[in-house]
């Protein structure tokens, strides 16, 4: 048994994104209806509740990421969640739908051919898995990136996400002391 989380946004964005979120520990892709989220850490869950949760969670510090690195516009948003059997038959428990169309110039990415044959693809979403595993694990990165994410550019929010940073080199510069 498995658990997706449906994804929506820009169509634009979530393919460029499932060209970088490969792995079995969180990727990204093109299912029957749309973008699927999917990680290896839903696998221990039992309840669609729990799964949709951490979705939302990765989602967050996701949409964070894919502004920075992709300029995106349109947050991405946790849609329904799926529970695969063995079988491949499909439950599937939503919350809420929306549908929506936006329209987006694509972005470009780099693919080198060598003379030797080889190729070498380069996205600009590629830092991004790096970048929510860490989320995962540090709760300042975390918080900065759904500040960031947010898409509220007053000064009170661009104030919070320059106190987390702060305050998180303070730590890092007294732990250097030591």
């Amino acid at each position: 048994m498995g658990w997706l989380v449906s994804i929506s946004g820009d169509y634009a964005d979530l393919e460029e994104l499932s060209k970088s979120f490969t792995s079995k520990k969180l990727y990204i892709t093109k299912d029957r209806d749309g973008f699927v989220l999917g990680s290896e850490d839903f696998d221990s869950l039992t309840d669609h509740k729990e799964v949709s949760s951490m979705g939302k969670e990765i989602i967050s510090s996701l949409n964070g990421s894919a502004r920075l690195f992709l300029g995106i516009r349109k947050p991405l948003e946790s849609g329904a969640v799926i529970e695969v059997d063995a079988s491949g038959k499909r439950n599937i428990f939503v919350e809420t739908l929306a549908l929506s169309l936006h329209i987006k110039v694509g972005t470009v990415g780099v693919k080198i051919v060598r003379r030797d044959g080889t190729v070498e693809e380069s996205h600009p979403a590629d830092p991004i898995p790096a970048l929510i595993t860490l989320a995962q694990k540090d709760k300042n990165v975390s918080k900065v990136l759904r500040l960031y994410g947010s898409g509220n550019y007053d000064w009170v929010n661009i104030y919070r996400i320059y106190e987390v940073i702060e305050n998180d080199m303070r730590g890092a510069a007294f732990l250097a002391r030591k």
